[in-house]
């Protein structure tokens, strides 16, 4: 999660190709990453509504965050070149 919020606030606007169903689609890094996050908050949200406890997704959504603040603070010289 770390990796890939990193990624995305270096490189918001890169593209990603995904083969699904034999039929190949670009989408942004964005895009993914935004559907990446919101299906770890809804994860969440819902498994500590239940006996699950939640306790994967609070992980991931924390490397997330882990990730973001690497990229502003800590690497913050490195540029996005696209």
């Amino acid at each position: 999660s770390g990796v890939v919020a990193y990624y995305l606030v270096k490189f918001p606007f890169r593209r990603f190709f995904v083969v699904y169903f034999f039929r190949m689609f670009s989408f942004p890094a964005m895009l993914l990453g935004a559907l990446f996050l919101f299906r770890e908050v809804l994860g969440a949200l819902v498994e500590m509504n239940t006996s699950g406890g939640g306790v994967a997704h609070l992980a991931h959504l924390g490397g997330a965050f882990v990730g973001v603040l690497w990229a502003l603070l800590i690497a913050p010289e490195r540029s996005a070149r696209s």
